[in-house]
């Protein structure tokens, strides 16, 4: 197989050193955190049964290139809806145990994972628009850039690199 390949063992080993460093290289941005962790731990289920109805946040963390699967996003929104619940619940126990009239404040918990919830809701539409925006603001200068280098007779691919590059 190496001889149909033209390759040495010493040029085989070589590539598998470069393969491993790019692999330690890419490896950090491609592990899970834990908080994604620990939310699949308790809501995956319930997450990949609300799938379907969460079509347009799915789509939306494509458009901002986030790094979740939509069923691990939505366990993330699920528990941290609850732990805003239960934070809120925590004040609230706190204010009534300074004061007994406090029941006024029973809104707190729902309204603390209301906003949570609606927070992580919209945050991949506002991400993929930002870099709507950051796109549509660069085309133009790239495309000037492109149009500037190709008046030199330059190659089309030698053009992409330094618009890369810049």
């Amino acid at each position: 197989f190496l001889k149909d390949l033209r390759l040495t063992e010493g040029s085989l080993s070589s590539l598998e050193k470069r393969k491993k460093k790019d692999e330690k290289k890419l490896a950090p941005s491609l592990k899970p955190n834990s908080f994604s962790k620990f939310s699949n731990k308790f809501f995956r289920e319930t997450s990949e049964k609300l799938v379907p109805k969460f079509g347009e946040v799915s789509k939306d963390l494509k458009k901002a290139n986030l790094k979740f699967l939509i069923s691990t996003y939505i366990s993330m929104i699920l528990m941290a809806t609850t732990l805003s619940f239960l934070g809120g619940l925590f004040i609230f126990v706190i204010l009534l145990i300074f004061n007994l009239s406090n029941f006024i404040y029973a809104w707190i918990p729902f309204v603390l994972s209301g906003f949570t919830f609606i927070a992580f809701y919209l945050y991949p539409a506002s991400e993929a628009s930002s870099v709507q925006k950051k796109i549509s603001q660069e085309l133009p200068f790239a495309t000037i850039h492109m149009a500037a280098i190709s008046g030199s007779n330059i190659e089309p691919v030698k053009i992409l690199k330094i618009i890369s590059m810049s």
